[in-house]
């Protein structure tokens, strides 16, 4: 299999770290470039030890004119903005995988109302794959620009997609309650990221208006062919990594069937476990590109329960965007990830 050239913008932050670490693994990539506009001309030595002595490259500064002719695949781990301002740059001598949300949502206004800025790329938004790969498969093959879906999301839409689209849930609203370790803050220190605050705590934040909410409803739209309520509360976990999600949602169905259809959708998929007996743990999750999900009864009728896990930063970021790199460049989807 050939090579494909590939670059990391904001390869400095958790996911362009996690990114690196993984691709260099890859036998069918080489790395041509690193940025960081904070530490541009320091060696990635300085964040990941383990390369002293190894393949050692620079941080540059972000630069579309020169850096578009040099990779046919750009991983984009920049903040929503730096994305908008950098896809057009790329996408069109790049295939763009970009981690932010900055291509999810359809609409531009909605996009606004959320993220409190205007959507500046909306040249180029129609032409976003919604990169949950083992639904939009077809789709990422020929791709030119994957928006690589959040991480909460990605927890919530590997259950509930087949189940919405086989008619299995009702128009009723879904509540999700989701908790996550801190990585998925970022990298940027604030006073709510401090040991103080995190350590032998528990909280909720973002509640009623967390950006991941219209992405999640987004999906679920467009796979019941009708709109459906999501109400999303995210908590912080004292944890490193990893998410699971509790998904309460009405259904006519018993949670066998549920769990039946699952598997059934899901069979052959290298990175998701339905779960017949027990529950997912983000044990079986940490530091791999799995999803684990079942559905499980409420004790009230007509109310079923789904449950999900993932690492946020391998199946919730840079995995997942490997995942979409192998399928769009036709290597196998395991590689660099098992």
């Amino acid at each position: 299999m050939r090579t494909v050239k590939v670059g990391i913008a904001g390869a400095a932050g958790f996911s362009g770290l996690e990114l690196f670490s993984m691709l260099v693994r890859h036998p069918h990539v080489e790395i041509v470039f690193i940025t960081s506009e904070q530490h541009a001309g320091r060696p990635i030595s300085d964040f990941i030890v383990a390369q002293k002595g190894g393949f050692d490259p620079v941080f540059e500064p972000l630069d579309p004119a020169s850096q578009s002719v040099k990779a046919e695949c750009v991983f984009f781990a920049l903040p929503a903005e730096s994305s908008l301002e950098a896809g057009p740059g790329f996408v069109h001598d790049s295939v763009v995988i970009d981690l932010s949300a900055a291509y999810r949502l359809s609409d531009p206004v909605e996009y606004k109302k959320w993220y409190k800025h205007e959507h500046t790329a909306t040249e180029i938004l129609p032409s976003a794959v919604y990169g949950l790969t083992e639904w939009n498969r077809d789709s990422v093959r020929t791709a030119s620009l994957i928006a690589n879906p959040g991480c909460y999301p990605t927890s919530v839409l590997i259950p509930m997609l087949p189940l919405m689209a086989r008619g299995y849930c009702s128009n009723d609203t879904v509540i999700v309650d989701s908790k996550s370790g801190v990585s998925g803050m970022g990298r940027k220190v604030t006073p709510e990221a401090t040991f103080m605050q995190i350590s032998n705590n528990f909280r909720a934040y973002g509640v009623g208006t967390h950006r991941h909410t219209p992405e999640i409803a987004q999906e679920l739209a467009l796979a019941a062919s009708f709109a459906t309520p999501v109400i999303f509360t995210p908590h912080l976990l004292p944890i490193e990594r990893g998410i699971l999600s509790t998904i309460y949602f009405k259904s006519a169905k018993t949670a066998e069937e549920c769990r039946a259809h699952l598997a059934h959708f899901y069979e052959g998929e290298p990175f998701v476990r339905v779960l017949d007996n027990g529950l997912p743990e983000i044990a079986h999750v940490a530091h791999t590109n799995l999803c684990v999900c079942t559905v499980v009864p409420s004790g009230i009728p007509g109310t079923l329960i789904a449950v999900s896990t993932i690492d946020n930063l391998v199946k919730g970021a840079a995995g997942q965007a490997i995942q979409n790199m192998n399928v769009r460049f036709g290597f196998p989807e395991e590689t660099a990830l098992v």
